[in-house]
């Protein structure tokens, strides 16, 4: 073939005049290497400046890298924007899979943030942000949309000005306005991979932004991006922002020399574009209007973002409510505030192999109601709820079957669930004729009156029969096993607002109880936690999953629960298809609980 040709509106060069142009790949010419091969300058015959040329490394699997070459070039030869690294054209001949681009002379981002001797000025680190913001807002913004799946610094070109060239676009993929794409092997950089496209596999313009969120982080503080548990650096932006610290993880070697509100704003949408629940994170349209100079809420106070300013969710297209999302309160109003929210345990949810036996052995030997099942076969699952009374004013069991799941491991940390009935010789006596399992006969408890026996269900969970008189809150107790009950007991009270109803020490046994509650334990379902002497660690399994607590603002309570050393698991804001707000936590012990908006929970319940 002639040395270039036009071929569907792209050029395509033949392999020998390549193989000239970079002096035979000599290692000479070689400018970078990647995960999927290198990248060497060259001159072209009749072309007045250098280009890069990037040589798809030879795999195995040819067939897969030609259609993944060929999606490349779809993609990349209808993309035009002063922000992206231009496509000059493509060479398949030999077995060579090429592309050829404009080569950017100034090296990359990460170059100039790490490894130059010169230090990058703050007013060029904000004109590369802007550039990149710019060029992904154009590629969201096609029709499919192009998603890039690997941005980070190693990415970004930069020309003689400064100006930022997006590009590397092996792993680039047209979705779809409003779907999302699955593909079975997760690639990209695990230092600003989206962890919810690490654990579903789904990529979506929310992924381009969680990787663009730790980018802007990075160009901030001039710290490269840890992963040993979770992002080290994303982590360190959350803690400061709750401390009112924000500036101090500003580059030290800026010497302060940096316009103080927008090294704010760069933060402030940074840490929006790397909230865990991808339905919050805003737009990139939204996001370059923002670094352009929308107004983002007292960008001049670093811990207030406040209703009248940037909404993750309404900038995602959330509903209005969601505009709460990142309202902030200091450490004495939360205090204050945790007193006064309205909260109930609403109901415990754990996973069993045979839904419909469990229904039976719970309706008939401990005498709950089946309140309401639903199936979401969209997502392989079906939730049965049961209790003694209503959902609104009574504590409740969320059964969890997982399509095709028979067992599950129970473990050691999770201790029983507790029961008040009459008479518990007479339960026993009902269970063991319908042919349930008698672990414990009924008798006082050790050193106490109160009498008690135990069961266990078809999964194997226990329950604690509880002799009392009549009750409005006969499903009273969840017990579960903890590795430092005083510092469990301070986050409770702290973080959830519970109040330490009672703590008995028991040293002939070795154990140490704490009752934790939002009432009187004889009126309330409670939490007991239990130490045992010298016990640290415990096996938590994988069959209970975690207990529901009402409040009046989950994104007040996720503040709270950050600010008392708990991980949130899933930001706050409404789940989709349903818009029933809710937040996600665990405990210092990893316990799991998920706090529910009261208004919405109720509105759920009548549907």
């Amino acid at each position: 073939m002639p040395m270039e040709e036009e071929v569907h509106n792209t050029r395509r060069f033949s392999y020998a005049h390549l193989l000239a142009a970079t002096e035979n790949f000599s290692d000479s010419r070689k400018i970078g290497q990647g995960a999927f091969g290198a990248v060497y300058k060259a001159q072209l015959m009749n072309w007045t400046t250098p280009v890069a040329v990037k040589r798809i490394m030879r795999v195995a699997d040819h067939e897969r890298a030609a259609r993944d070459y060929d999606n490349e070039i779809k993609v990349i030869s209808k993309l035009s924007h002063p922000n992206l690294v231009p496509f000059v054209g493509s060479c398949d001949e030999n077995g060579e899979l090429l592309l050829v681009y404009d080569l950017i002379h100034n090296g990359t981002l990460d170059y100039h943030l790490h490894y130059a001797n010169t230090i990058l000025s703050w007013g060029r680190r904000y004109k590369i942000a802007l550039g990149m913001a710019s060029a992904l807002n154009y590629m969201h913004g096609n029709h499919p949309r192009v998603l890039h799946r690997d941005i980070k610094p190693g990415n970004v070109m930069l020309d003689e000005e400064f100006n930022a060239k997006v590009g590397d676009f092996g792993l680039v993929r047209q979705v779809p306005i409003d779907k999302t794409s699955c593909p079975m092997t997760i690639f990209g950089s695990s230092r600003y991979i989206d962890p919810q496209y690490c654990s579903t596999g789904c990529i979506s313009p929310a992924s381009d932004i969680y990787s663009f969120g730790v980018v802007l982080l990075e160009i901030a503080s001039g710290e490269i991006p840890q992963c040993l548990k979770g992002n080290g650096l994303v982590e360190k932006f959350r803690r400061l922002y709750y401390s009112n610290s924000l500036l101090d993880a500003v580059d030290r070697r800026l010497n302060g020399d940096f316009d103080e509100e927008q090294m704010k704003r760069v933060i402030l949408i940074g840490l929006l574009c790397v909230q865990f629940d991808h339905h919050m994170r805003p737009s990139m349209a939204r996001r370059e209007a923002l670094l352009f100079g929308g107004r983002v809420a007292a960008a001049r106070a670093p811990v207030r973002l406040a209703r009248r300013g940037v909404s993750a969710g309404a900038e995602a297209g959330g509903s209005s409510s969601a505009a709460a999302a990142a309202q902030v309160i200091g450490q004495d109003e939360a205090v204050e505030w945790v007193k006064k929210d309205r909260r109930r345990m609403l109901h415990v949810v754990y996973r069993v192999g045979d839904l419909d036996k469990t229904i039976k052995f719970y309706t008939e030997c401990l005498g709950m109601k089946l309140l309401r099942k639903r199936d979401i076969p969209e997502e392989r699952y079906t939730n049965a709820f049961l209790g003694y009374g209503p959902e609104d004013s009574h504590f409740v069991v969320e059964l969890t079957y997982n399509y095709g799941v028979e067992s599950y491991d129970i473990g050691t940390a999770f201790g029983h669930f507790g029961i008040a009935v009459e008479d518990v010789a007479k339960t026993v006596d009902l269970i063991k004729a319908k042919g349930g399992t008698v672990t414990r006969e009924p008798g006082p408890v050790k050193g106490g009156k109160s009498v008690i026996a135990f069961i266990e269900d078809p999964d194997g969970y226990k329950f604690e029969l509880i002799e009392r008189g009549p009750t409005p809150e006969p499903l009273c107790q969840v017990m579960l096993r903890v590795g430092d009950l005083d510092h469990a007991i301070n986050f409770y009270e702290k973080a959830f607002g519970m109040e330490l109803l009672r703590k008995r020490d028991n040293p002939q046994y070795k154990y140490t109880i704490a009752m934790m509650g939002y009432g009187p334990e004889d009126k309330n379902a409670v939490l007991e936690l239990t130490y045992n002497y010298g016990v640290k660690e415990y096996d938590k399994g994988n069959a209970y999953a975690q207990i529901a607590i009402s409040t009046d603002d989950v994104y007040k309570t996720a503040e709270v629960i950050r600010q008392n050393g708990g991980q949130i698991t899933r930001e706050p804001g409404p789940l989709p298809g349903i818009n029933t707000k809710i937040t996600a936590c665990t405990d210092p012990d990893g316990w799991k609980t998920v706090f529910v908006d009261n208004v919405d929970f109720l509105k759920e319940l009548e549907e």
